[in-house]
This record gives structure tokens, C-alpha cells and sequence, in this order.
């Protein structure tokens, strides 16, 4: 589901397209000098948006997902790239970067995912 929410209908390479455009993900080359690389709020770069809405695939946090990079189930996934990533092939939607799945480290993150509730739902 995670590559479905960021790849689209139409297959592309990146959350946006099918070109690397660094200023358009929070990643270690999209930043100006002056700025500090951490991490940054949901939405801090407009461009790294899904065509379903889904925000920062491609930057901010690498995220954990439920996908596993090899045949024995030893990694788990880590997916899109980080504030700290300089290289473009981390921000490709494709890309699957194998870790410990209780590896721990300061530029990653998971995404929690939730079925809208409705108003009439909540006064249940």
C-alpha cells in the first residue's frame, strides 16, 4: 500500500514525477546553507505530495513500512528518503533499503494510517 499511495495511477519514478527535482522533497540537497538539517512538519515542502494527498513520501523521515527486502524475513523495509539522504536513488519510490526492523535511528519514522471516521460515527 505504501508504493500504491506514492507511485499513483501512473507509475512514476518519484511521488511527483518521473525526474529527481531535490527541492522538491525535504532531502540533504533540497536545504539552502543557513538551514539545519532535521527534520520537518507534515506539508514542509508542498511538491512531495501524492496524487492521493498523502504527504512527505520522498523527505523528512524515512518510514518504516510492513514490506521486507529479502526471502527470509530478516529486514523489514525502510521507505522514501530522509532530511539526511543525499543520494536520489533513496527518494525513488521504487527503492526498498533493508534494515533491522528494530534498527533505531534519527532520521526515520513510520506512518500511521487510519480510516476516515465519520461525524455521525463519533456521537455513537
Amino acid at each position: 500500500q505504501w508504493e500504491k499511495a506514492a507511485r499513483g495511477r501512473d507509475s512514476r519514478y518519484h511521488v511527483w514525477g518521473n525526474y529527481f527535482i531535490p527541492s522538491y522533497c525535504w532531502g540533504h540537497d533540497a536545504r539552502r546553507p543557513d538551514d539545519p538539517l532535521n527534520l520537518r512538519p507534515v506539508g514542509y515542502v508542498p511538491s512531495d505530495e501524492s496524487v492521493y494527498d498523502v504527504r512527505d513520501m520522498a523527505g523528512s523521515a524515512t518510514e518504516l513500512t510492513l514490506g521486507l527486502t529479502d526471502d527470509v524475513g530478516r529486514y523489514g523495509a525502510w521507505r522514501g528518503g530522509s532530511w539526511r539522504t543525499a543520494t536520489q536513488y533513496f527518494f525513488r519510490i521504487a527503492n526498498r533499503n533493508g534494515r533491522q526492523p528494530w534498527d533505531s535511528w534519527h532520521d526515520t519514522g513510520l506512518r500511521l494510517v487510519a480510516e476516515p471516521v465519520s461525524p455521525t460515527k463519533l456521537e455513537q
